[in-house]
């Protein structure tokens, strides 16, 4: 089940579909009642994997850089978010789309930081976003666009029934940087 609400995404479940144990085929169906924050597993067939779930982590906000911030090359940027996930594993990846004088464009993705002390915070460097899209250019680039995302993740619990697979509880924001070069 995936809820999308303009750049605020959560995702209630991700699982593998696949075979059960006894050789029948399987597939998760996914009631969740997004407002109390879980979702359960059932099996269509072979009702004897019944522990599956899911917890969402809770909704946050990015609170800081503020959306289209303008950056350059040598900017740090404080990535600060509220509340903090904590005791979610929270992770920040980028999507950067590149533009280039001669009109061609470069795309890139990357993980960037865990929030391993769990404060809600991170910087982050443009320097190594643009310096991908830099090394592979025939033409200076005009401008980025960086999209930030920080994912909160919980793992759930997943039947053995199910043979194989996850089940992740995801909460994610985006807040995107205008990088134009010196």
């Amino acid at each position: 089940l995936r809820s999308v609400a303009g750049d605020a995404e959560s995702v209630a479940t991700i699982v593998r579909s696949g075979m059960s144990r006894h050789g029948r085929s399987t597939r998760s169906a996914a009631p969740s009642p997004i407002g109390s924050r879980w979702s359960s597993f059932n099996r269509r067939r072979d009702r004897s994997a019944p522990d599956s779930r899911v917890t969402l982590p809770p909704a946050f906000t990015i609170v800081t850089p503020v959306d289209r911030q303008p950056v350059t090359d040598g900017d740090t940027v404080i990535v600060s978010w509220a509340p903090t996930g904590a005791p979610a594993h929270v992770a920040l990846t980028y999507d950067a789309e590149c533009r280039f004088q001669s009109d061609a464009r470069s795309y890139s993705t990357g993980t960037l930081n865990i929030d391993s002390d769990g404060d809600g915070r991170e910087s982050v460097d443009i320097d190594p976003i643009v310096t991908f899209a830099q090394s592979t250019a025939v033409s200076p680039i005009t401008r980025c666009s960086i999209d930030i995302v920080v994912r909160h993740e919980l793992q759930g619990l997943l039947d053995p029934g199910f043979d194989g697979g996850t089940s992740t509880g995801i909460v994610s924001r985006k807040v995107t940087l205008d990088y134009i070069p010196r």
